[in-house]
């Protein structure tokens, strides 16, 4: 007998309106060459992420959305409005579609809130029924923030073509693209850049008290983890747990190597194969290297 879906109220008062938000987890500067790497931590929309990934310049890793608990995931879709921040009318060519009229864009934003309710309903119906979270949060995913951890060392070149543009100017820029680089453009002028020389270590997610009673290969392994994972809290940390995660990861081939993000200064500013210039990506065991 089919399990029947639990009614969700209407929005709650403390649903936000989801905004893309950024924050540096990493500043160093290459004292030989001057270039500057930024490792930053972006939560955006989950559909705006291919369109970040087309850009050379960056390095991505995606945060793993579909192996968080259900309840995690139930209470980020209850409590945050992940819709589309512009509605653009069904046309023949994308590239002039202009925006719905303000009724019917409302129309739309009340269908799309609709349809969250509706799929976190069935969500808590399928666990009910015992189904695997990886099938379940499938269903909660368009409506969840997606977090990436993202580096570059031309961040200029990507926020010049990305943050000045709207749909108003170039119709096939995602406006939701636009707002995650803006916000990365404001964490990244709010940063302080590291000044760093041959043998030190560009590390995402590393304390001060890490970085300075570490040895340089657990450092580069645990900000690796991180980088994948994300950051535990001080509570949560267990060095073993991170050691244990990094060992699975030698064994996965990846296009979107969390490895990358680690990186120390090259001796000249010249581009690597992975799109940054003037730094050296950390290099796992053969096993691990991932997709070119």
């Amino acid at each position: 007998m089919m399990s029947k879906p639990r009614q969700v109220d209407a929005v709650h008062d403390n649903v936000t309106t989801f905004a893309p938000s950024a924050r540096v987890i990493a500043d160093s500067t290459n004292a030989l060459t001057g270039d500057r790497l930024v490792t930053v931590e972006v939560t955006m929309h989950r559909w705006a992420m291919a369109d970040l990934a087309l850009h050379r310049e960056v390095r991505i890793t995606v945060q793993p959305l579909l192996d968080q608990s259900v309840a995690e995931n139930i209470t980020l879709a209850e409590d945050n409005d992940v819709s589309p921040s512009y509605w653009p009318s069904n046309t023949v060519s994308a590239a002039c579609s202009p925006p719905l009229h303000v009724s019917k864009a409302g129309h739309a934003r009340q269908i799309w809130d609709y349809a969250r309710r509706r799929a976190i309903e069935s969500a808590h119906a399928m666990v009910d029924v015992g189904v695997h979270r990886s099938v379940i949060n499938r269903l909660l995913e368009p409506f969840l923030p997606q977090t990436l951890v993202v580096s570059s060392s031309s961040w200029d070149s990507f926020i010049d073509r990305r943050s000045k543009v709207t749909y108003q100017t170039d119709p096939l820029v995602r406006a939701e693209l636009t707002e995650a680089a803006a916000a990365i453009r404001k964490a990244i002028r709010e940063s302080k850049s590291e000044t760093l020389t041959l043998g030190q270590w560009h590390l995402p997610y590393l304390r001060d008290h890490e970085l300075k009673t570490l040895p340089n290969d657990q450092a580069h392994m645990i900000s690796v983890v991180r980088c994948d994972l994300g950051s535990p809290d001080e509570e949560t940390f267990n060095l073993q747990h991170e050691m244990d995660h990094y060992q699975r990861l030698i064994t996965t081939i990846r296009i979107d190597d969390p490895a990358h993000h680690v990186c120390t200064p090259a001796a000249r500013g010249e581009r690597s194969r992975l799109g940054l210039t003037g730094w050296t990506p950390h290099t796992r065991p053969r096993a691990a290297r991932s997709l070119r």
